[in-house]
């Protein structure tokens, strides 16, 4: 079902809701929301869904909800373009061929979680602003990607990605309060962070860029960035390339 503005009970004000059992979902972004809860959730395994939120102000939240005990998501198109919302929460239980994009979107926290394996997939940031922004995933194979390029953000930049084989991550000309990474790149996985602004914004007691994740038969490389303070751990990383320009 979905209702237009209902409020439910004094806590909720949905300007979409849909809970689904089976079946698919195809929302285009034609909808404009100037408030209020979008939200999604898959009760199954579900395939070819294509949701999309546009040019919506001042929403409270969006959520796309996949996350039950067996649910794996199949060609799922997720998109969040030019709109603000004060937190952003995409979660999997697992998935195959995904697709997360946000373009020009103002989002206080954004939070994508994939709890066991993501095969084929691609997480996108371009031109994000806001404040906190996560990715973790358990586990991800196959030319997986998570990109954030051209971005601004005063909260901390979390990439916690485990056994990540043969995939990419990616920070290119973005600004942030803090990076941490955290997980383990297994073999052909490299992460990568080019033209990037680190400041020690977010907290006093942890450095600007922070690395515990383990890199095996994988790289790690820095370049042309400017970081505040850079505090590694080295008996965690192995056979990987570091550089600072």
């Amino acid at each position: 079902m979905s209702n237009n503005q209902v409020s439910v009970g004094t806590m909720y004000a949905y300007a979409f809701y849909l809970r689904l059992n089976g079946g698919r979902i195809m929302h285009d972004g034609l909808n404009r929301y100037t408030s209020g809860h979008v939200v999604v959730s898959h009760l199954s395994s579900t395939a070819n869904n294509y949701f999309v939120v546009n040019q919506s102000a001042s929403l409270t939240s969006i959520v796309y909800d996949a996350s039950g005990t067996s649910v794996v998501s199949t060609n799922d198109v997720i998109g969040v373009y030019n709109l603000d919302s004060t937190t952003v929460s995409i979660t999997m239980s697992a998935a195959n061929d995904l697709t997360i994009a946000s373009r020009g979107a103002n989002v206080g926290a954004f939070t994508v979680s994939v709890l066991s394996n993501l095969a084929r997939g691609t997480i996108d940031f371009d031109r994000h602003s806001g404040g906190a922004l996560s990715v973790s995933m358990a586990g991800s194979t196959t030319a997986t990607s998570v990109t954030t390029i051209d971005s601004t953000l005063t909260g901390t930049v979390t990439f916690s990605l485990t056994t990540y084989t043969g995939s990419t991550a990616v920070v290119n000309r973005t600004s942030m309060g803090q990076f941490v990474s955290a997980g383990a790149y297994k073999t052909g996985a490299s992460m990568m962070i080019d033209q990037t602004v680190i400041k020690n914004t977010v907290s006093t007691f942890q450095a600007a860029f922070s690395n515990s994740a383990t890199f095996t038969a994988s790289l790690l490389e820095v370049r042309r960035s400017n970081i505040s303070t850079v505090e590694r751990y080295p008996m965690c990383i192995a056979a990987h390339t570091y550089s600072r320009a």
